[in-house]
């Protein structure tokens, strides 16, 4: 038996389209696919940050979610937003700016620490502190069901 040449295996399987066609739709395609993954590759390698460094790092995403959480955490998804490494105890500072009624929710080993927008706060919240090595999960929700654009910003505490 003969194994098809690439003529046959065109007029086969790709009927009508033709070689040149499919490497078009391929091209097509596959920067398509990759830009939908994207985002899920980027917020799933962890923001390495060393708090003697001094340098701030600026990462943004869309807030809320369809888990309601307790207290100030209000409606977040069920995963976090960004994953921080802090690769030092050291001095530092989360802020989101985002809608009216953003809430920050940093969750540790052994902690977590949460806060949320008053009408003070015009979408601006902070946690700041002496923050322990290790890896921590961020979680940027609102009080209400509506989803925001944010800015989150992590770096040397200004306290």
């Amino acid at each position: 038996m003969q194994l098809p040449t690439l003529n046959t295996f065109d007029t086969v399987f790709l009927c009508p389209l033709g070689v040149n066609a499919v490497k078009k739709l391929l091209l097509l395609c596959v920067p398509l696919f990759l830009a939908t993954l994207a985002p899920a590759i980027a917020q799933s390698n962890p923001i390495a940050l060393l708090p003697s460094a001094k340098q701030s790092v600026t990462v943004s995403g869309t807030s809320g979610g369809g888990q309601r959480g307790s207290g100030c955490v209000g409606n977040v998804g069920l995963e976090p937003n960004h994953i921080v490494r802090i690769q030092a105890d050291g001095n530092l500072q989360f802020q989101v700016e985002g809608g009216a009624d953003v809430t920050l929710l940093v969750v540790g080993d052994t902690n977590k620490f949460c806060v949320a927008a008053s009408k003070l706060d015009q979408g601006k919240v902070m946690i700041s502190g002496r923050w322990k090595k290790g890896d921590y999960q961020v979680f940027v929700g609102n009080q209400s069901k509506v989803r925001d654009s944010y800015s989150l910003t992590i770096g040397p505490s200004k306290t």
